[in-house]
């Protein structure tokens, strides 16, 4: 069994990954990528952008299922390297885009289909 990463690792893994300077330009990156690669697949978005289309088009998929550890959003394995994003119906149109971003980003890490990731009282599991 292999020792789980830690966030400095995880965080180091990511800069490197992206050749980046820094893990903000890192995130920069890959945001932009994900964004280039659906742009270039369904040609220029009207905004705002659709954010569950690009989560769907990168492989992630939306549940129906409540958060289980969070009162917004949570990104949770599904099985076979794939995770799905449990969101919370109930918040405003405007908190549950940010949420479904929040959670796409989590797939910009290693590891991220292994285990839970939200934030909850600011707090990650």
């Amino acid at each position: 069994m292999t020792t789980p990463l830690t966030t400095r690792e995880l965080i180091d893994a990511l800069v490197q990954s992206t050749a980046a300077p820094d893990p903000i330009t890192a995130i920069r990156v890959r945001a932009r990528n994900a964004i280039e690669r659906f742009r270039a697949t369904f040609g220029e978005p009207t905004m705002p952008l659709d954010i569950e289309a690009l989560a769907s088009f990168l492989g992630i998929g939306l549940s129906d299922d409540a958060p289980s550890h969070s009162e917004d959003a949570e990104l949770v394995p599904v099985g076979d390297g794939r995770v799905a994003i449990r969101i919370n119906s109930d918040r405003p149109e405007t908190r549950r885009r940010f949420s479904v971003a929040h959670e796409i980003t989590h797939t910009f890490f290693p590891n991220f289909q292994t285990k839970a990731a939200c934030t909850n009282n600011g707090t990650k599991l």
